[in-house]
């Protein structure tokens, strides 16, 4: 068949040209309209579930809310894992799916079990999913400022709400704007506690009327003639005085109004968040772009929009979209990476020329490049798959080796026109030489392909991030494959013909004639010193198997986002105010910092912020100046030393990307989560006590944080139901009416235009800021008089849980922490040892849980180690199709471990750990270092087949000479084209595909070296007999 392919490709050359030609332009303009990211989609399937029940307590939340949402959401089909959060009148439940599940069927079953479940929930409580987020969303942070002051904070607040979200919202892509800080504008009712007991009105009254109030009604059709008109009933209320002017009550001298007993002023909100940019108090807006948005052309868009929102700001407020911006970095990454693809193609292209030493040659080995990669093009098109750092990868890294088929052809082609008589036929010659290293390049590259498929089988983030990659190479690949055994063939026809004659160059380059002879010395002393080879090889092997045992190990190498997001951690039950007082001193200590462009904070949780952080958490966050020279590492270090003498604030310093992932991985935003399961929260306290002292001790832990699940204070109003009932009072009533003075009430909205702003009904501070003022509350009584609060119920201080978690049905308090200095391995590996008398004293149905990068990067290694082993059936299917000898099929899978020894080497010599990337660059590097022996041992057959030449060691020489271009070219030139990946590996963009290339071109150089040495030594030691048997009927071997 593969012949066949040729020949017919020398046939119709002309129309194979073409096809060619058509295929790079459709692939060229296929690849230029695909959207650019700075990774693939790493979004799981998730659904959040948020639950607002105002008034509750967190065990509270956690019995009437969160567990019966959990009962119905797990029998959802597809779920893998549900976390939970049980806050202060808000249940947040983590639903995660099946990587390979439909988020939008996802959506559809939650959906449906949510309307089957809101009957056994409390009338209040109304359970809704939250957009559909993405990893990689937040694209934009801006702030709206007022420099000058000029423009308070409550009209920033106004502006952003209504102007600038609205506008943001309407650009499409947009998913969500995230609005926090400033006084978020609001019309106040404020009762006296003595004027409502004087008037006798309760404050269940004052908000039934003010409800009442807030809307308009219908007072349906009226027909005139032809025409039907409306009826509007127009009462709702629009300003403070209408507010002011409300009935309360009918009394019988004369009306009760609000003005009466209550102020009314437009105020501020009582705040769940504030911000500051440069230390300056500000509102902060964060934009998240819907799934499968082009990052690039939306903040494009979003600059547009923003050019236009500015021109309707009034004087003094000043938006600022400088603060942190996803476009930035990923330009920086997606151009450093399109950099090592062109670098490495430049030195293929120079590779090609030393070794060619002809423009044609070197010309028609090159066409594979763009021809590939306008296939790979094609396939991003029909597959819906985006230009990312990954795709690009996998064409940078298969770079120099979509060149070795058709340098393999190439070089045969000119070696066989060098050698053949003048009155040849020109496409004989050319057939007969294609056809002669046809099986080699199809089984090699097959193998290849085999040995990247188990990365298909890998799920999760590391799935997400390399199966992009392994199509690209594989694509690629196979493309080049087509075009070596098409397109070359081809050309070299084309190209190779002038009148009579053969334009091939006389002679060989000198490059070509040092590496030949120097191929035949190497290989003359292997075949003598066999044993001592043999010997050596397998030491290497075993020495190469130890020190892979110094390799630390990680989920991936870290990569810069050339962001840093401090986290701060107060103690449960710090005001918002206070958080606020601490985490804008710790920004202070950051102002001076070198390097970084802007900083911004926020604390607390925004409007629509689905994440709901507590007011005790901040959120700092350095965008670092794009062209500093400073390493991540560095960056993290310095931020760090800022905050060495900070006391009773618990820090984690990282970045904000790496947290998302840290967070999909384990529930929590560090890189290890050790989860105290069970269900005593008191027991689960008292040990995830113990294994955060036990972890403090372990060399290499910083970030060490306690999940501060614990008791705060509280205050209790027990009601005395006896003597309710002695006073005809309902403890339900009485209860509303605590509800509404102590936490407030929204009882409706004034509208100002297009705008809607809350009318919330609560006592003033002082009548409910301390144990006393709420016991002296005037509670009226059914029958006339009143009493106090204190005489109908007992107000005491007591303890409750700030927040309850839970995993997967269970309770449980997690401790978390970042590794530096040691491979995280290493790290868990002691925490694992630290925590083993901890896990064993636990009473039963309690235990540990080990979450976090490393458990993903364990379940990625076993399970590429165990597909591999299919492949490895698979191989050795194909080389025994190939050579029809299990002796030389496994001869040629020698190659294997000889690449191991450099790839080990190299990913010593470089101070790397193992992880899922380092991973990928063996797996791609078992399949091309089998090319290599697949072309010499098919050589040394071919030779004896063929040539008929006896088996002695001049004919492991001259295969070897003759071999010893393609072999070395194709190493040259696929380590060429990994060198820009390995001198800048830390250059963003490029710390995922560090660790492939130094694999790869350790274990290419290592391989290669073996191939002269080991391959010839271990034919003749141990495939002698096996050669004679396939090639010749009687033997005409000489010993």
């Amino acid at each position: 068949m593969l012949d066949s392919l040729i020949r017919g490709s020398l046939s119709h050359r002309m129309m194979v040209l073409g096809l060619a030609a058509a295929l790079l332009v459709a692939g060229t303009i296929a690849m230029l309209r695909r959207p650019v990211d700075i990774f693939p989609d790493l979004n799981q399937p998730v659904v959040t579930v948020m639950a607002e029940a105002h008034g509750m307590a967190p065990e509270e939340v956690e019995t009437l809310v969160t567990l019966p949402l959990e009962a119905a959401l797990g029998g959802v089909p597809g779920v893998e894992r549900m976390r939970s959060s049980s806050a202060d009148g808000l249940a947040t439940i983590r639903v995660e799916f099946d990587w390979a599940s439909d988020i939008y069927r996802d959506r559809q079953l939650v959906q449906e079990r949510l309307q089957l479940v809101t009957g056994d929930l409390p009338p209040s409580v109304v359970p809704e999913m939250a957009p559909i987020a993405s990893i990689t969303g937040e694209i934009m942070n801006l702030a709206l400022v007022s420099p000058d002051q000029s423009v308070d904070p409550m009209e920033l607040r106004t502006l952003s709400d209504w102007v600038v979200r609205r506008r943001l919202l309407s650009v499409p892509g947009v998913a969500q704007v995230v609005v926090i800080g400033g006084d978020l504008k609001q019309y106040q009712v404020i009762p006296d506690p003595d004027l409502l007991l004087r008037h006798e009105v309760s404050i269940s009254q004052l908000a039934e009327a003010l409800g009442e109030s807030t809307a308009n009604t219908s007072g349906g059709y009226l027909l005139q003639g032809n025409q039907e008109l409306l009826v509007r009933n127009l009462g709702r209320i629009q300003t403070v005085e209408e507010i002011a002017d409300i009935v309360v009550s009918p009394h019988r001298s004369r009306p009760v109004r609000v003005s009466d007993v209550a102020r009314v002023v437009e105020g501020a909100a009582w705040p769940r968040g504030t911000a500051s940019v440069a230390g300056e108090p500000a509102v902060m807006m964060a934009v998240f772009k819907q799934p499968g948005t082009n990052t690039i052309a939306l903040t494009e868009r979003l600059d547009e929009e923003l050019d236009r929102i500015r021109q309707a700001l009034p004087d003094g407020a000043q938006l600022r979209s400088d603060l942190f911006r996803q476009a930035t970095f990923l330009d920086r990454g997606v151009d450093n990476v399109l950099d090592a693809l062109r670098d490495g193609a430049i030195l293929v292209v120079i590779i090609l020329l030393i070794f060619l030493a002809n423009g044609r040659a070197a010309s028609i080995t090159l066409v594979a490049l763009p021809l590939s990669f306008a296939t790979a093009g094609l396939v991003f098109h029909f597959f819906d798959m985006g230009i990312n750092t990954m795709t690009l990868g996998g064409l940078a890294i298969a770079v120099g080796e979509l060149v070795d088929d058709a340098i393999v052809g190439v070089e045969n082609v000119v070696r066989r026109l060098r050698e053949a008589p003048q009155d040849a036929s020109l496409e004989r010659v050319v057939a007969d030489a294609s056809s002669e290293v046809r099986g080699p390049i199809f089984s090699g590259t097959l193998i290849v392909v085999l040995v990247f498929l188990p990365l298909f089988a890998l799920s999760g983030i590391e799935g997400r991030l390399f199966t992009p990659l392994a199509v690209a190479y594989i694509v690629a690949l196979l493309a080049s494959m087509v075009v070596s055994l098409t397109v070359t063939p081809a050309l070299s026809l084309l190209l190779f013909r002038k009148g009579e004659g053969h334009r091939v160059p006389e002679g060989r380059p000198r490059a070509l004639r040092w590496l030949q002879a120097r191929s035949e010395g190497l290989i003359r002393w292997a075949v003598s010193w066999r044993r001592t080879v043999l010997a050596g090889s397998l030491l290497a092997v075993l020495l190469a198997l130890v020190g892979s045992t110094f390799l630390g190990s990680s989920f991936l190498p870290p990569f810069d986002e050339g962001t840093v997001l401090v986290m701060t951690f107060l103690p449960p039950g710090t005001s918002l105010q206070e958080s606020t007082r601490v985490a804008s001193e710790l920004e202070a200590r950051l102002e001076d910092l070198p390097h970084v462009q802007s900083i911004s904070r926020y604390t607390g949780r925004g409007e629509h912020d689905e994440h709901a952080p507590p007011p005790t958490i901040s959120h700092l966050l350095l965008t670092m100046d794009p062209d500093t020279d400073l390493s991540r590492a560095e960056a993290l270090a310095q931020v760090r030393e800022r905050f060495g003498d900070v006391q009773g604030v618990s820090l984690n310093v990282g970045q904000p990307l790496a947290h998302r992932i840290d967070h999909i991985l384990s529930g929590v935003q560090a890189q290890i989560a050790i989860k105290v399961m069970g269900s005593d929260l008191d027991q689960l306290r008292a040990t995830a006590k113990k294994v955060h002292d036990a972890a403090a001790e372990v060399p290499g832990v910083i970030d060490l944080f306690l999940e501060p699940q614990v008791l705060v204070p509280q205050i209790h109003v027990a009601l005395d139901k006896e003597r309710l009932s002695e006073l005809g009072l309902a403890p339900g009533t009485l209860a509303r009416e605590l509800d509404i003075a102590l936490g407030g009430h929204e009882v409706g909205q004034i509208l100002e235009g297009e705008r809607a702003f809350d009318l919330f009904v609560r006592l003033d501070a002082p009548a409910r800021d301390s144990l006393a003022a709420i016991q002296r509350l005037p509670i009226g009584l059914p029958g006339g008089g009143w009493a106090r609060l204190g005489e109908l119920a007992t107000v005491q201080l007591a303890a409750g849980p700030n927040s309850i978690s839970r995993d997967d049905l269970l309770r449980r308090v997690a401790v978390s922490c970042n590794v530096e200095g040691r491979s995280l391995g290493e790290v868990v590996g002691d925490l694992q040892a630290a925590v083993a008398p901890i896990e064993a004293a636990m009473p039963e149905g309690s235990f540990l849980r080990f979450e976090g990068q490393f458990q993903s990067q364990q379940r990625a290694t076993r399970l590429v180690l165990l597909l591999s082993l299919a492949s490895l059936v698979a191989m050795l299917t194909i080389l025994y199709g190939q050579f029809r000898s299990v002796n030389l099929s496994l001869q040629v899978l020698v190659c294997v471990p000889a690449a191991f020894v450099g790839g080990v080497l190299l990913l010593l010599v470089t101070g790397q750990d193992f992880n899922v990337a380092a991973l990928v660059g063996f797996v791609s590097l078992a399949g091309i270092a089998t090319r290599n022996g697949i072309l010499l041992v098919a050589h040394y057959l071919h030779l004896m087949r063929e040539e008929g030449l006896a088996l002695d060691p001049e004919l492991l020489v001259r295969a070897g000479r003759e071999r010893a271009a393609p072999v070395v070219m194709t190493a040259l030139t696929t380590g060429a084209g990994l060198l820009p990946l390995l001198w800048a590996g830390g250059e963003t963009g490029r710390e995922l595909l560090y660790p492939v290339a130094t694999v790869v071109i350790g274990g290419l150089a290592s391989s290669t070296l073996f191939e002269f040495l080991l391959r010839p030594a271990l034919f003749w030691t141990l495939g002698r007999r096996e050669a004679v048997r396939l090639t010749t009927p009687r033997s005409r071997w000489t010993g």
